[in-house]
């Protein structure tokens, strides 16, 4: 993947093309500051191997040094998945707490997938940099806006329930602290300094292992996987509305195989793959534990809520996701087929089989 970077800024003349057939300009400095703000909490937490550098004002990787952090963090992650998959087959009573485990397990599993970016691609930076530069669609850069704040709201309540419940219900199957429980009793309460030092361990664990994945999973899926998705999405449709002669338009198609080129090399075969296998999982099991909440008179109402809510946020960015994907292999297709119909030359018969 690295050995595509010299070719990036050289080849991204056709989307510079396509990019004034529907007058995009620089990003938004509200959208700027909102992948600045992911960036500087990934920096806090060492959960990114990547900042943003405010001399040069774009995203740069970190030194070998800072990587180790972390790279720490992404195996701390590893372990955390794990026991949460251990927990959804051993500590659950329930099919409720079973499945509350299970949501755990799939978050924790995909964030662990997503930020195992090892070694660091570098072409993805140098994309995601050239798309801030170049900016989107208007319409769209709303909806990833609004993903953002979503996500950021989720972030915090799901962060503040996890603290509170690690303490006043530490039992609970989705988190680490169930693991000093047992079907019979608690070793939690019973006076030991030992068990209260664990019990203050596990708990701090599950907080930061959290945030980690959260705030990694909002540079993954929103700021790389979204933005690059969205605006291969604007550029095709731009292209196909325009009106050029036959060769121009060939040229500029090239360019645009080019930049699907290096959008498969980002994201095809990891982020985009654990996201449409992963997500919707986590869509369903949200939406199954929400509904029996509802149905129970043991569990609050506002946790049902808060469960729904979980499953919106998810639901929009999977709309927001597949839609786009779909909509490039439909617009290709299309203009494709329609290409064929414009040839009346041998030379344009050839160029466009070529």
């Amino acid at each position: 993947m690295v050995s595509l970077l010299p070719i990036l800024p050289q080849r991204m003349h056709g989307l510079q093309l396509v990019n004034s057939f529907h007058k995009i300009s620089n990003m938004p400095p509200e959208d700027i500051s909102l992948v600045k703000r992911n960036l500087k909490f990934c920096s806090y937490y060492r959960c990114l191997p990547v900042k943003w550098d405010s001399k040069l004002e774009k995203i740069v990787v970190l030194g070998t040094k800072s990587q180790k952090l972390v790279i720490l963090s992404v195996f701390a992650n590893f372990f955390v998945a794990l026991s949460r998959i251990f927990a959804t087959f051993t500590n659950s009573s329930s099919v409720m707490a079973r499945s509350e485990a299970a949501i755990g397990a799939v978050i924790y599993t995909t964030g662990f997938l997503l930020r195992f970016d090892l070694p660091v691609d570098e072409v993805a930076v140098e994309l995601l940099n050239f798309l801030i530069r170049l900016g989107n669609n208007e319409f769209v850069q709303l909806g990833i806006r609004l993903l953002y704040r979503m996500g950021d709201v989720t972030f915090l309540l799901i962060s503040a329930t996890i603290g509170i419940l690690s303490f006043l219900r530490p039992c609970q199957p989705i988190l680490l602290t169930s693991f000093l429980c047992t079907k019979a009793s608690t070793l939690i309460g019973q006076g030991h300094v030992a068990i209260h030092i664990l019990h203050l361990l596990l708990a701090t664990i599950d907080l930061i292992s959290f945030q980690e994945v959260c705030i990694g999973g909002i540079y993954y899926l929103i700021t790389l996987l979204l933005q690059i998705i969205s605006f291969a999405w604007m550029s095709c449709q731009a292209f196909v509305k325009s009106r050029t002669e036959f060769i121009e338009a060939m040229i500029t198609y090239k360019e645009l195989k080019v930049y699907e080129k290096v959008l498969n090399s980002c994201i095809k075969s990891r982020i985009f793959l654990v996201t449409a296998l992963l997500i919707p999982a986590m869509q369903i099991l949200m939406c199954f534990t929400a509904i029996q909440m509802f149905r129970s008179e043991q569990i609050s109402k506002g946790v049902a809520v808060f469960f729904l809510w979980t499953y919106f946020v998810t639901l929009l960015f999977t709309i927001l996701m597949f839609s786009g994907a779909a909509q490039i292999n439909n617009l290709s297709t299309n203009w494709i087929v329609k290409c064929r119909q414009r040839c009346r030359t041998k030379v344009e018969w050839r160029t466009q089989k070529s």
